[in-house]
């Protein structure tokens, strides 16, 4: 599982960067801020009794646990995992990968990310298939919270210094406020935290 908390909650970015991964539910990283650092982009620093809200994503690709996994290497490259690492910039050190845990509201079913970003695009509305949230409200659309232990989180903790959000990025921000509230995320968070930050 992974928990985006920056641009990664605009639908179609996601889908366009992990074709594979499926949209699960939303989530609150407890003990880590969030802010943007001295590149310009999203990141999260630890800090006792704050929290960062997200979206989680189950990654496709290979199983790195499987027999075929470990025996192709250049098949792995495909992952979206390994597609993540390249867009977020694990081999230059822009981020760094992590397992943290995270409390869990899952949707009621999965559903691919490509499918929840083609029905953002054309309607506007992912509550009404029982896919979204509802504007932080969970619309009866989610299953009863829990802790998910070792989901994959991108931080840096090179790149801590306040900074201003890249132009580019903050389009790409305010789809993933859009998206991640209709996900279910409270709108109130991104209002108090994100804003902050993002205008």
């Amino acid at each position: 599982l992974y928990f985006a908390y920056g641009s990664n909650l605009a639908l179609g970015q996601m889908a366009a960067r992990c074709p594979g991964s499926s949209y699960v539910g939303r989530a609150v990283l407890p003990d880590y801020r969030w802010q943007i650092n001295e590149r310009g982009y999203a990141n999260i620093l630890p800090a006792a009794g704050s929290s960062v809200h997200g979206l989680v994503f189950e990654l496709g690709g290979l199983d790195p646990s499987s027999a075929s996994a470990s025996a192709s290497a250049s098949a792995s490259s495909s992952s979206d995992e390994a597609r993540l690492d390249r867009s977020e910039g694990v081999h230059s050190g822009a981020y760094a990968k992590a397992l943290c845990a995270v409390v869990l509201y899952p949707a009621r079913r999965a559903v691919k990310t490509e499918r929840a970003a083609a029905r953002m695009e054309r309607e506007g509305d992912l509550v009404a298939g029982g896919i979204g949230g509802g504007g932080g409200g969970g619309g009866g659309w989610e299953g009863f919270p829990r802790v998910e232990e070792d989901v994959l989180v991108y931080l840096s903790d090179e790149f801590v210094r306040p900074g201003r959000p890249r132009d580019e990025y903050v389009d790409r921000m305010n789809d993933g406020v859009r998206d991640a509230v209709e996900m279910g995320v409270p709108a109130a968070y991104f209002t108090n935290v994100v804003r902050e930050w993002v205008p």
